[in-house]
């Protein structure tokens, strides 16, 4: 288990099922923190993944260094535990903003003292997405190791598909028409949204224009297979420092009984009876033989098999030819 915060970490190069610790944070350096109570805990059972700790014990008054450094964690992180022992004396307002900006998340625990204050609003927003809320660390602790193990499991199978993600690659925010301020902007969210649903155990097709290749490390998955997209053909591709990602060339996949092809650029010609392909962008989710499985169609996030098999059942089973007629 490795402890990253703000003291010792400037910036972040490498990730594994990471948790972000949120919540208030000490005064002082002279005050108590429960960050130290459950990184033991962490420790206590197992745990093998990151922990981003945002307790700052050589705190300079470079508040936007602090801020900036938080909000990069709260991103690339793959849970965010939330842990509010709020009192008259630190409200935890900032803890506030964030929980806003988290919670709708999947991958969000939340957990306070019984004998905490004014926590009672987060509660009730919390549980009407019906998740648990706890009042002891450890069973939050437990519960945050859980979602980390588990939490794919919400998908049916440990098995993604995407492409065009274009890391850092700033042209692709006009031509694609992405609604990002920048590409570190870009960067975070489409990070963000990969590991809040891949975990270290994770497969997952890419079909190709990846982008920057040094985002690797920051991303979760166990196995990555990588069929080379326009930009990596015309542009030649350096080596991928990653023993985890194997490239191969387009063909076939079977699911479920299922068999699609998969490849870059979507393909008219009938040598396979269904595609999954990317290049398009959001010019169009699904065609009459393939779907498009690029994030710019899908939220940017990859798509799971849960979503890929809805989407296959309506392009094969119930999309009439309103859906695919000539205008």
């Amino acid at each position: 288990m490795k402890v990253l915060n703000p003291n010792t970490t400037t910036t972040f190069t490498e990730l594994k099922d990471s948790v972000f610790l949120a919540g208030p944070c000490p005064r002082s350096s002279k005050q108590a923190d429960w960050r130290d109570i459950a990184i033991k805990l962490f420790n206590k059972h197992g745990f093998t993944g990151d922990i981003i700790n945002p307790t700052n014990r050589a705190y300079d008054d470079e508040y936007l260094k602090q801020a900036t450094w938080e909000h990069r964690g709260l991103c690339l992180s793959t849970v965010i535990m939330f842990w509010i022992p709020r009192s008259e004396q630190h409200p935890a307002f900032t803890t506030n903003v964030e929980f806003g900006e988290w919670m709708h998340n999947d991958n969000v625990v939340l957990g306070f003292p019984k004998d905490s204050i004014k926590n009672q609003y987060l509660e009730i927003r919390f549980k009407e997405y019906g998740r648990n809320v706890y009042n002891d660390l450890e069973e939050t602790v437990l519960a945050t190791i859980d979602l980390i193990k588990n939490g794919w499991k919400r998908h049916t199978e440990n098995i993604f598909f995407t492409s065009d993600t274009h890391f850092s690659q700033e042209r692709t925010l006009e031509l694609s028409y992405r609604p990002f301020r920048s590409i570190e902007e870009m960067d975070l969210q489409l990070i963000s949204n990969w590991n809040k649903r891949l975990n270290s155990e994770s497969i997952v097709f890419h079909l190709g224009d990846f982008g920057n290749f040094n985002i690797l490390p920051l991303l979760n998955f166990k196995k990555m297979y990588f069929i080379k997209g326009n930009y990596e053909i015309k542009e030649a591709i350096s080596s991928i420092n990653d023993s985890r990602v194997t490239i191969v060339k387009p063909g076939y996949i079977k699911l479920n009984e299922k068999k699609f092809f998969l490849c870059h650029e979507p393909i008219q010609d009938t040598i396979a009876e269904f595609y999954l392909f990317g290049h398009i962008h959001r010019l169009q989710m699904v065609k009459r033989n393939g779907i498009n499985v690029g994030v710019d169609a899908n939220r940017f996030n990859p798509m799971s098999v849960k979503e890929l098999e809805f989407l296959y059942g309506g392009v094969t089973k119930h999309y009439d030819e309103n859906v695919f007629i000539d205008t």
